[in-house]
């Protein structure tokens, strides 16, 4: 039994880290939902989307029920991701940097940490 909760643990893996990666994502989105400016001629679709998201009153800023929700949303998202999985984005940020060192291009590899160029035959 603690072999296959071992193994699902390891399994995995970068999970958690994607997650708040897809948070941060979507967050970046809302904020450029908000605030992009359109131009002169807001399309019909973007004003209505803004009011009824963000309380946004002919392309101002939102009211206080939108920044709530931009400011409060990423944050209760964040809080629940640590709550929940805390230690596995922690150990996936640390692993991050040498995952990222060998995806990268294919002359890259990673030794102790450290980044070396290995040109590829």
């Amino acid at each position: 039994m603690e072999d296959r909760l071992a193994r699902a643990r390891a399994e995995r893996h970068g999970l958690a880290l994607t997650a708040f990666a897809a948070i941060l994502v979507i967050t970046a989105a809302w904020w450029a939902l908000a605030f992009y400016p359109a131009g002169a001629s807001d399309p019909e679709w973007l004003a209505r989307t803004r009011s009824a998201c963000f309380g946004s009153a002919n392309g101002g800023l939102p009211d206080a029920g939108g920044w709530l929700l931009l400011i409060g949303e990423p944050i209760g998202m964040v809080g629940v991701l640590f709550a929940v999985w805390g230690r596995e984005v922690r150990r996936d940020m640390k692993l991050a940097p040498d995952e990222a060192c060998v995806a990268g291009s294919r002359g890259w590899h990673c030794y102790g940490g450290t980044a070396k160029y290995r040109p590829s035959c």
